[in-house]
């Protein structure tokens, strides 16, 4: 089987438990090596995966949830250019 790195955010629902919400580090293998937020690295052996669909949205926190001013978005947007 292929093992691909991919960032990107999944829903990801489990045969016995709620759907995790989740960056993907890697897909493809045995286990699924997902990173959920706050940086917590989770391993889940494939057989327990029922589906996988990926999220129309990210996960990265608001400005507003970091505590964040309109500035300090504004200070940041300009260092990155």
């Amino acid at each position: 089987m292929h093992v691909r790195r991919l960032h990107f955010a999944l829903a990801i629902f489990l045969l016995s438990a709620l759907p995790l919400s989740a960056q993907v580090q890697v897909s493809g293998g045995n286990p699924l090596v997902i990173q959920s937020t706050g940086g917590v690295t989770q391993l889940i052996p494939a057989s327990m995966v029922k589906e996988r669909k990926r999220l129309g949205r990210s996960l990265m926190m608001g400005a507003d949830q970091l505590g964040l001013t309109a500035q300090q978005v504004a200070d940041i947007a300009e260092f990155l250019k």
